[in-house]
Formats: C-alpha cells, sequence, structure tokens
C-alpha cells in the first residue's frame, strides 16, 4: 500500500506526462555460418524501447524570495524481454511489465547554496585511464538461490562490461549509507552515517566527503581537491566484509590558445588491506601533438559473475601492480597532411605491450590503416581469485592493415585483416562489411562477414570461417 501511494503521490505532483522516448527496430538477415554449418534467415530480431517519465519543479520560491524548495521525481512505464535490471525479472526468468517510481532530486536551497535531502553521494574519481580500457564478458550471472540450472535467468550471457583503469577508495555506490549532502559557493560536503544501538552491534557506517570548486589560481591555471573517507559493511553472497579509507584527490590544469595540459591524481589508504593506493593521469596537448600518461600503483582486477555461487564475485586481473602506460597521437590534417600516427604503451613496467597505428586519407573518402604490435610478457587473466597477477613470458605480435572507403554517403566498405601470434603465427583474422543508409531511406542494408563476436575471421589453419550475413534493418 506504501509503494501505491508514493506512486500516486508522484503522480498528483506532476505538471503533466511526457513521452521522452519511444523507439524500435527490426532486422532480418539472409546468410551462412560457416563453422556450425548452417544457412538461411539468420536474426529476424526485433527491439523496442518505451522510456515515459515526467518532470516536476515544485514551490518556484526561488524566483519570489531567497529560499526555495526544489524536488524532482520521474516515472517509468515499460516491458522488456530482455531486463538489464534482475529485480525485474521473475523466478520463472521472464521478464513483465513494471513501474518505476523515484525522487531524484531533493533540495532546500538559495542563490549560492543548497542542502540535498537524498543523501550523499560516493566519492570521486578525478583519474581514469583512457588508454587501459578493457572489455570482459559475463558467463552468466546466477540468481540468489546459486541454483546453477538458472544461470541464465537474468539474460546476461555474454554479455559485454567495459571499465578504465582506475584507483578509487572502493566505496560501493550500489550498498550506500543514509545521509546528506550540502553546498556553499561550489564547495561540497557530504556526510552518512548508520549504526545501532544493540550491544553486540559492529561500529556504524559512515562517510564523509569534501570537495573544492575549481579554483582560477591565475589566468590559464585552475585547481580543485578534495578529501574523503568512510567505514562501509557489505554482504556478498551471504559473507560479509568491511571496508575502511581515506583519501584525496587533486586535479591542476592549464589552458591557452595552443597548449592545454592537466595533472589529476587520486590516492588513499585502505586501514583493512593495509595498503596505500594512487594513481595520476597526466595529459598534454600542444598541435599536432598530444600525450597521455597514466600510472597506477595498485593492481587492476575486475570482478563478475562467475558459474557457481561461490564465484558470484570472481576476481580476475588485467594489469599487476605498477601499471603505466603512455599513448602519443600526433594528427597532421592541420598542416594540410592527411596522416595520423598513434604509438600506445600499456603496462609499460612489467607486460610491455606497445603498438603503433598509421591512418592515411589517401583521397577523398578512402582511408587506409597500418599497424603492428608488440607484447613482451601476458597476465594470466583465465584464472580466478589469485592474491596478485601472475605474468608469463608469454610473447605476443600482431600486424594489420585495413581500408575504409565511403562514397558520397551512398555507402561505407571497409576491409580488415590482422596477423597474430606468440612464436609462430596462430591468428590470421580477417574481416570485411559493405552498408548503406541511402538507398532505402529509413533502412540500413548492409553485408558483413565476420565472427560470431563481430571480429576477424581466424582462418588461419582452418580455425574458423565465420558468418556471411546479408541484413536489413530499419528503426524508429
Amino acid at each position: 500500500m506504501k509503494k501505491i501511494s508514493a506512486v500516486l503521490l508522484i503522480a498528483v505532483l506532476a505538471s503533466g506526462l511526457v513521452f521522452a522516448g519511444f523507439s524500435g527496430s527490426a532486422k532480418v538477415g539472409f546468410g551462412a555460418d560457416f563453422d556450425k554449418k548452417e544457412f538461411g534467415f539468420i536474426g529476424n530480431g526485433t527491439s523496442v524501447t518505451v522510456d515515459v517519465k515526467f518532470f516536476e519543479e515544485l514551490g518556484g520560491a526561488k524566483s519570489e524570495g531567497d529560499i526555495y524548495a526544489e524536488i524532482n521525481g520521474t516515472l517509468y512505464l515499460g516491458f522488456s524481454t530482455a531486463a538489464e535490471d534482475p529485480s525485474q525479472v521473475k523466478e520463472s526468468g521472464k521478464s513483465s511489465p513494471y513501474i518505476t517510481a523515484k525522487i531524484t532530486d531533493a533540495k532546500v536551497g538559495g542563490e549560492n547554496w543548497y542542502v540535498s535531502l537524498l543523501g550523499a553521494a560516493a566519492p570521486k574519481d578525478f583519474a581514469k585511464s583512457s588508454i587501459d580500457s578493457y572489455t570482459t564478458k559475463e558467463k552468466g550471472a546466477v540468481k540468489s538461490n546459486g541454483d546453477p540450472a538458472n544461470e541464465n535467468n537474468w539474460k546476461y550471457k555474454k554479455a559485454k562490461a567495459t571499465s578504465d583503469a582506475s584507483y578509487n577508495l572502493g566505496y560501493d555506490g550500489d550498498n550506500t549509507t543514509p545521509g546528506i549532502e550540502a553546498s556553499y559557493a561550489d564547495y561540497v560536503v557530504g556526510a552518512a552515517l548508520k549504526g545501532s544501538f544493540a550491544d553486540d552491534a559492529a561500529k556504524p557506517d559512515m562517510l564523509g566527503y569534501f570537495y573544492t570548486p575549481e579554483y582560477e589560481l591565475a589566468d590559464g591555471f585552475t585547481l580543485q581537491a578534495g578529501l574523503a573517507g568512510f567505514k562501509q559493511s557489505a554482504v556478498y553472497s551471504g559473507t560479509s566484509s568491511t571496508k575502511k579509507a581515506i583519501g584525496g584527490s587533486l586535479k591542476f590544469g592549464y589552458t591557452s590558445d595552443s597548449l592545454t595540459a592537466s595533472v589529476a591524481s587520486d590516492l588513499g589508504y585502505d586501514f583493512v588491506a593495509e595498503k596505500f593506493g594512487v594513481d595520476v593521469l597526466a595529459k598534454v596537448a600542444y598541435a599536432p601533438v598530444t600525450l597521455e600518461l597514466y600510472y597506477k600503483n595498485l593492481p587492476t582486477s575486475y570482478e563478475y559473475f562467475g558459474k557457481k555461487q561461490t564465484d558470484y564475485r570472481a576476481k580476475r586481473y588485467y594489469a599487476g601492480a605498477n601499471l603505466l602506460s603512455a599513448k602519443l597521437v600526433t594528427d597532421l590534417a592541420s598542416f594540410d597532411v592527411p596522416v595520423k600516427i598513434t604509438v600506445t604503451g600499456k603496462d609499460l613496467v612489467q607486460a610491455q605491450d606497445i603498438d603503433a597505428e598509421v591512418a592515411v586519407d589517401a583521397m577523398e573518402g578512402l582511408t587506409l590503416t597500418v599497424k603492428g604490435g608488440y607484447q613482451f610478457k601476458s597476465v594470466d587473466n583465465t584464472s580466478d581469485n589469485l592474491p596478485e597477477a601472475v605474468y608469463t613470458d608469454k610473447k605476443e605480435w600482431n600486424a594489420g592493415l585495413g581500408v575504409s572507403y565511403s562514397y558520397d554517403d551512398l555507402f561505407t566498405a571497409k576491409v580488415a585483416g590482422i596477423v597474430k601470434g606468440t612464436d609462430v603465427i596462430s591468428t590470421i583474422g580477417v574481416k570485411a562489411s559493405v552498408e548503406s543508409s541511402s538507398i532505402i531511406p529509413g533502412a540500413t542494408l548492409k553485408l558483413d562477414w565476420s565472427n560470431a563476436d563481430g571480429d576477424e575471421v581466424n582462418l588461419y589453419k582452418g580455425a574458423e570461417y565465420g558468418t556471411l550475413m546479408a541484413s536489413c534493418k530499419i528503426a524508429f
């Protein structure tokens, strides 16, 4: 009854109901999967997204007085055959229509200040690496009852998750502690606290943070800083754990007509692990060169849904301690030279993964790309829950060529080839496609040859032959 009353309350407060989005698509293809030895019509796929929301601002005292009250709410009505939120999936594993209503913003404030009623946010993360971005596949999420037979009920099979290497204090934003946030002259402070008077209760969960606005120190020079600390208890798969850390963040920047530079850093101390963590991100852009450097002292790992209840948050590593990466881009287009050179070095201390790419606009619409790379060591990202990252002496190299041609917005054709190996060749990969959205207005026609993941088909010693598919996709 309380949930229904909350939905009705927000609906009454709304001045109107607005469709923020209603879209859909349908796709059909005809082709052949040479690996499965199947052919025929492939992928009669349809997708519909319904997004119904409302937004209401209450009071209006801000325009009439020095103090105002503000509240924002959203209402979402929808139906999905593959819900992204597991809470929307019934025990049968099938989705159903649902209504969610929530207050997204509620605060009391004035011209230069506010107090939020919705609680404290998570500590900020100033430094993140765009060089070390990793994509993984979650191989099926088990339900809370731990029955492996239900592992696909959430429809997360082969779902891709992408994240950037970064150090942060580790506060779990999905398990927040109730609190409050306030701001004055763009200074932001937040505090959260939850405890128990029971004799056997653990010490309370708490969070605190303070962030400055971006100061302009001098012409073109800016500085921003912050401090944060927390203690947080959590329960995963019936196992309790406690997190406790304190740290700070700093960001310095400079901008002029010809030069842009910035340095950002997050650092902290984990009282449970008894470890100090820090990462630093530096960027410099001075035409035609852009340089990015990233360093992180602790290993970079990720958690994923395993196939067993005990592996609900299995851990694997992307990189070990002292991750140092660099990326240098030289774009000569500003000098009327149609050449772009990119050199990337990932995990330079341990893996020493070096890649280079040269893209040339040979003529209007035609781009040629040549690339190659060599990796001296490889991190073991197949073993679960290791205490630290393990590197092997497995050396890997690659070389590739790509061609892309677009003609007068009528069609785009792409062909890419790559050769990979260790001591000997292990992959000879090729993929190709041609597509057009101009032949039939509102529809995309495409002929594609690739493997099941859309990557290069490995033709080395008949490893695979890929899928060839002609498709037509329409959307609104």
